[in-house]
């Protein structure tokens, strides 16, 4: 277990994240904890315990996203489905412009790209998936 650092050490987590939230520099945070509680700590180790929560909060949300997904996914994707079903039907129509299509059409592939990427998907998956719909779709 890493060792806990001078902030943590002081108690001063919540008055660094406080801070930080104000818009403070580590500088500034630096120097407030100077002429406040009489002790140093300096900007890096302040820029460091920042970076560290931001890591770990950021680590707490891609699990809470990948969890998320991995109830949601066969769902959206039978959803996926029927849309790219629906979507054929409309290429087909006549009465819509093809400006009208494209758009349509792009906004799918925004959503489905958005899906993969937060699935775990390799990159390549991505490019690979909106590949084979175009060629499916000749565009």
């Amino acid at each position: 277990m890493p060792k806990p650092s001078k902030i943590e050490q002081h108690g001063l987590e919540k008055d660094v994240l406080d801070w930080t939230s104000q818009g403070m520099s580590s500088r500034d945070i630096s120097a407030k904890i100077m002429e406040e509680k009489k002790i140093y700590i300096s900007h890096a180790s302040i820029v460091s315990f920042i970076k560290s929560v931001r890591e770990e909060r950021a680590e707490t949300s891609r699990a809470i996203v990948q969890e998320h997904m991995q109830k949601t996914l066969p769902d959206d994707l039978e959803l996926l489905d029927e849309m790219n079903q629906e979507l054929s039907e409309w290429f087909k129509d006549a009465s819509l412009s093809k400006r009208e299509r494209l758009r349509i059409y792009d906004s799918l592939l925004r959503g489905i790209d958005m899906k993969l990427k937060n699935s775990g998907a390799g990159e390549n998956s991505t490019e690979d998936f909106l590949k084979a719909l175009k060629e499916r779709w000749g565009i």
